[in-house]
């Protein structure tokens, strides 16, 4: 675990574009599936 979070320090205190693709309550595609928060 502590190498992952070396791993993923770099992007603390940055701005990073992000694309959310399953948003908020939209059904999966091929499962019956909602999801319960944005997933990208």
């Amino acid at each position: 675990m502590l190498k992952d979070i070396e791993k993923y320090k770099f992007y603390l205190n940055k701005e990073v574009l992000v694309k959310v693709d399953r948003k908020l309550g939209e059904k999966h595609p091929n499962f019956d599936f909602i999801y319960p928060v944005n997933y990208g």
